[in-house]
């Protein structure tokens, strides 16, 4: 497996507290560590690191976003990533 640290941008129109709530709560499930950079109206940065593939859903999650959100954009940058050992 794995791991990795990408960062996340994230433009469209919502609310950046309720989104922020949603993606800490989104990356809690998913097992991810995540250290959001800023927030503004229609806008939020934020890195995330944990296995590649939840690190993928997490980004198809914020792309349908919550309910109330219309995400525009997602540009994410692999910051690093190495392979680790799994036991089988």
């Amino acid at each position: 497996m794995t791991m990795a640290t990408k960062n996340y941008v994230i433009t469209g129109n919502f609310d950046e507290i309720a989104l922020h709530d949603w993606i800490v709560h989104r990356s809690k499930v998913l097992g991810l560590d995540i250290s959001v950079h800023s927030r503004a109206r229609n806008v939020i940065s934020f890195c995330a690191t944990g296995h590649m593939v939840l690190l993928d859903a997490l980004e198809i999650a914020c792309s349908l976003g919550p309910s109330d959100a219309i995400v525009d954009h997602i540009q994410s940058t692999e910051l690093n990533a190495k392979k680790i050992k799994t036991q089988k």
